[in-house]
This record gives structure tokens, sequence and C-alpha cells, in this order.
């Protein structure tokens, strides 16, 4: 509402710093000059329904479907993932790493598809480069996957919209040969976030690291899979 809004930015203290249009609106909305948005109680909302189509938990329950289809035993992990997205990576690898070594008390056996959802955070910095929260996970997988030396890790991580960040990539599958592959330094990519630029280049069969799918018209979230044989 007008009310809660107006609340809101003098309590943060950054209604001053608005633009004057949006601060006109919010205040002549909560003196009643505009009137605000409709309460559930309203004669328009009596034809209508809502109904909820698609979420993140669909999308991962599909991908864990179609894994097992392909044979592997999958595992979902949770639909709410957050957290910075280098640091949610190397979660991701080290649960990969105790289900490729066969660890004791793994929660799954290979072939394996471990499966996640949710949307992390990249924290950007004046200097940084271009990329997602989608390809930094996977530039931050490839890293951590190479220095522990496994090659039997598959991991992609994609946004549901087919769009990643301000680029044209929903995300990048990589494994841990990805960064022997490349040239140029990945740890400096990382820490300036610029795993576009980084991912993109060309393996020799012609193909880069990023999926490009092009707009998908629809968006519940990301969908993490690691597929471990």
């Amino acid at each position: 509402t007008f009310a809660e809004a107006h609340r809101l930015v003098h309590s943060c203290g950054i209604h001053d710093s608005l633009p004057t249009a949006v601060a006109t609106l919010i205040d002549e909305g909560y003196m009643g000059t505009i009137e605000d948005n409709p309460m559930e109680s309203d004669i328009c909302f009596e034809n209508t329904q809502t109904v909820l189509v698609a979420n993140n938990k669909l999308a991962v329950n599909a991908a864990a479907e179609a894994a097992t289809q392909l044979g592997y035993n999958s595992v979902i992990f949770g639909t709410i993932i957050d957290g910075e997205a280098k640091d949610v990576a190397g979660v991701y690898t080290g649960m990969a790493q105790h289900v490729a070594e066969d660890g004791q008390f793994a929660v799954v056996r290979k072939p394996a598809a471990l499966i996640m959802g949710g949307e992390t955070t990249v924290s950007l910095t004046p200097n940084s480069g271009k990329g997602g929260r989608n390809q930094e996970i996977a530039l931050a997988a490839a890293i951590k996957l190479n220095s522990l030396g496994l090659r039997n890790v598959v991991l992609a991580s994609i946004g549901t919209d087919g769009t990643d960040g301000p680029t044209d990539a929903a995300g990048a599958v990589v494994d841990g040969g990805t960064i022997q592959r490349h040239t140029g330094s990945a740890s400096e990519s990382l820490k300036n976030h610029d795993s576009y630029n980084y991912l993109e280049k060309q393996e020799v069969d012609g193909h880069s690291p990023l999926i490009k799918t092009g707009p998908t018209g629809t968006n519940v979230a990301d969908v993490c899979v690691a597929l471990i044989r």
C-alpha cells in the first residue's frame, strides 16, 4: 500500500533522495489524493482466479526424473538454495566429491545426479567483468573440480529464463578438465566476476561451456545439476 511505501522510505531515510516523480506519487497516495491498490475484498477480484502453473520445485523434479530415465540415481538437495555463488559452488563440488569417491554414508551411490534449485547472488565490485550467478557457480566449480582431480563429475548451472546476468547465456556446463582446456587465469576471472569472458572461449570440439537457449518465456529461478559417474 501507499502507507507501507511511505513508512518504508521514511524509516530508511531515502525519501528525499528518490526521484521527484516517485516521491510525489508515494506522498499523494499516502494522503489519499491517489486511489490505493485494491484489497483482496475489492469487487474487481470477484471473478478472478490465480493459478500457479510452475515453480522451481517442478523444474527440479523434472530434472531429477530426466536424470533417472538416463540411468542416474537422482537426489534433490532443495529448491531454496541461496548465498554467494562461488561459495555455493564449493558446497556443490564438496558433495559431488564425497559421492564420486564413494564416501562413507554418502546419500546416493554412483552413477548419481545431485540436483538443487534456488537463486544465488554475486557481490560485484567496481571492476567487475561480465557474467551471471550461474556462470560464476560453473567457473568456481570448474576450478574446484580441477584442484580435486575429479574427472568423473560434470556440473551445469542454469537460469530457467534463459538469461544469466546481463549476458546471452543461461549458464554453463563444466567438468574437472575445463580449466586445463582453457587459456587465461580462471582464478583472476572468478575474482573479477568475469566468468562469461572466460567460459565463452571455444574448446577443441568447437563449443564453449556456455549454455545459450535464448529467452524461455518463463522464470522459476535456477537449477544446478551435478552428474557423477
